[in-house]
């Protein structure tokens, strides 16, 4: 199950770690593109934002540092839908 940004709030800190990884990795990208970004799989994200000859050479590596940078679990909050979800769980279970 995919929860990042529909159960867990994640998408800001997916963004930063983005733009951080390009970054680590020589490829200096704009917030805002690492943001608008969000939502792509890694294998089109990295490609689309560094284009294809910075994705062959860097791409594994700024994944890997992505992946890393974004595992901040206690910056994350559930979204509304979760507590809504819990909600109707616990009444319906009763």
């Amino acid at each position: 199950m995919d929860v990042d940004g529909t159960l867990v709030d994640s998408n800001y800190q997916h963004a930063l770690a983005w733009h951080r990884a390009f970054a680590q990795h020589g490829c200096p990208m704009p917030a805002w593109r690492t943001h608008r970004a969000i939502g792509m799989g890694a294998d089109q994200l990295v490609p689309a934002l560094a284009g294809e000859t910075s994705a062959a050479e860097h791409g594994d590596a700024v994944q890997a540092t992505e992946s890393a940078l974004s595992a901040v679990v206690e910056e994350l909050r559930a979204t509304d839908v979760v507590r809504e979800v819990s909600s109707v769980l616990r009444v319906e279970g009763d």
